[in-house]
């Protein structure tokens, strides 16, 4: 018997409990409530990421007040979206193999994009420039154009695209306040730097428990404790290998495990190959009579440390707080690599690399 968990990272919404505290409406951007009216409202949202990007312009010409209390403002780049002409679509229908050409070029350049996540590379100071001058054409006031400059690396956090954040931000009615949030009485959210501000409804858009996917699942590990125990504990360590298999979890796969996430290319590029090496490693299993794998503890802590030491130069390991790592400052969502390197590192599942049991 196997285990295969594909819950997803981004499912259970993170909420701060001191932010539970508002004394009026409030929702989680993952738990839309849309029994509460933001019509000619005071609204306050919380967290400035991929979430918030898409509310803001969704919400701001309904709102009175728009107020946006950020740490860290966001890379937003504009979206490339275009439409493809027929004769492209001719092309892409009735050429034999064009379609598979196009998408390796496409696979390609997004492969290459990784080059941009290493700290001080040249590649990333084109896209930063970029930002910058986007912000300051789109954003006319100089006050509020400064506070939505990122000032930590290009990629650090999650890159958003976006041909409509600006422009809301842009709007007279949208106020940013910059800084963390002290306490919340009533409906006044007070700032550390000593500010404060009331609000009618709270938008919280503060992202998900990336480190606890299983939180509503009841799996237990070989040692007796939830598998998602030493996932962000302090001084503890999750080991895995390739973000598929996991110490004391015998005959668990993961998808999108631990260290599998990407900032560069197209996700289901990873969910295929860990399919991949999960079918194959069910292979060799029932080809040699293997009744539970376990992987070793030293293969798993030898992974970890080489994603650790890989990631090191990268911007992820940055000068910024992410998602991308736990609460030791460990980088345990990010893949470091290509895709390609994935590809050849998992197209072979090693039952060397596990303690194999035989049926009885």
């Amino acid at each position: 018997m196997f285990g295969v968990g594909g819950v997803g990272g981004l499912r259970i919404p993170n909420i701060p409990q001191d932010l539970t505290k508002f004394d009026g409406p409030w929702m989680h951007s993952a738990k839309w409530d849309h029994s509460i009216d933001l019509v000619g409202k005071k609204v306050g949202i919380i967290g400035s990421g991929a979430s918030a990007v898409q509310i803001v312009p969704n919400i701001v010409n309904k709102v009175k007040e728009l107020h946006s209390f950020q740490r860290t403002p966001p890379y937003v780049l504009p979206r490339n979206i275009y439409k493809y002409s027929n004769f492209f679509k001719a092309l892409l229908r009735y050429v034999p193999g064009f379609i598979k050409a196009y998408y390796w070029l496409l696979f390609l350049i997004g492969d290459s994009l990784l080059i941009a996540f290493y700290t001080g590379s040249w590649a990333a100071k084109l896209p930063t420039m970029i930002t910058k001058k986007y912000i300051r054409r789109v954003i006319k006031d100089p006050l509020k154009s400064e506070l939505m400059i990122p000032k930590y690396h290009f990629g650090c956090k999650r890159i958003t695209p976006s041909n409509t954040y600006y422009q809301a931000i842009n709007k007279r009615n949208v106020h940013i306040h910059d800084g963390n949030i002290a306490k919340i009485e009533g409906k006044t959210l007070y700032l550390k730097d000593g500010t404060k501000q009331t609000v009618d409804v709270l938008i919280l858009a503060t992202g998900f428990k990336i480190t606890s996917p299983y939180k509503d699942f009841d799996i237990i590990d070989s040692s007796n404790k939830h598998i998602d125990s030493k996932n962000d504990c302090i001084g503890g360590q999750v080991l895995i290998n390739y973000g598929i298999t996991k110490v004391d979890m015998p005959n668990f796969f993961m998808m999108l495990g631990p260290t599998t996430g990407l900032g560069h290319n197209t996700i289901t590029w990873m969910i295929e190959c860990q399919g991949n090496y999960i079918c194959d490693m069910i292979g060799k299993m029932m080809k040699y009579d293997v009744a539970r794998f376990e992987l070793k503890p030293e293969v798993g802590e030898a992974y970890i440390q080489w994603v650790q030491r890989r990631v090191r130069p990268m911007v992820w390991y940055g000068n910024c707080k992410s998602w991308y790592q736990n609460s030791n400052g460990e980088v345990v969502a990010i893949w470091p690599g290509t895709c390609i390197e994935y590809y050849w590192k998992t197209k072979n599942a090693s039952l060397h690399d596990y303690n194999c049991f035989e049926k009885h």
